[in-house]
């Protein structure tokens, strides 16, 4: 699970500020009052084997993304494709960035997405959400996307529910 890559060059900084606040998801604007400054989180083709396991009729996945934060305001897209074990497309979702939450160790980052399209449209309006790890040049690593989920699944995620696993 290689391709993901943190970048902030303030982080310590962040991370006190973080450390003495709390993150809030607010469904109708992409910021956050106490972030100042910019970092970065990516990923391209990031393929994820579940071991032969179907989870939700998927055996593997394929997503992307890339997403910013400056001057308070998150930017970037993601996508997702899931697969059977033959191959075969049984989902895909894609959408927009909305919040970022690194945590105090500078190296994680939980991310929430709006879908907004994908190969069924009651996904539409709903989140996608997943973990980054950055454990600096040897290995980064990136948890599956997991879509679509309600709003309060989102927040809970932000405020370190759902794991890297």
């Amino acid at each position: 699970m290689n391709a993901s890559i943190i970048t902030s060059w303030r982080c310590v900084f962040f991370m006190i500020l973080i450390g003495l606040t709390s993150s809030c998801l607010d469904e109708n604007a992409k910021t956050f009052p106490w972030i100042e400054g910019e970092g970065t989180v990516q990923a391209t083709n990031v393929s994820l084997d579940f071991d032969g396991k179907l989870l939700y009729k998927s055996s593997s996945e394929v997503h992307s993304y890339y997403a910013k934060i400056k001057d308070k305001v998150v930017e970037g897209t993601f996508e997702v494709y899931n697969f059977d074990l033959q191959g075969k497309s049984v989902s895909d979702a894609q959408g927009e960035v909305d919040s970022i939450v690194f945590e105090k160790d500078c190296k994680t980052a939980r991310i929430t997405g709006i879908i907004t399209k994908g190969s069924d449209p009651t996904f539409i309006g709903k989140y996608a959400v997943w973990t980054v790890l950055d454990n600096g040049s040897t290995i980064n690593q990136t948890s599956d996307i997991r879509y679509p989920v309600d709003v309060e699944s989102a927040k809970y995620h932000l405020d370190g529910g759902l794991s890297l696993k």
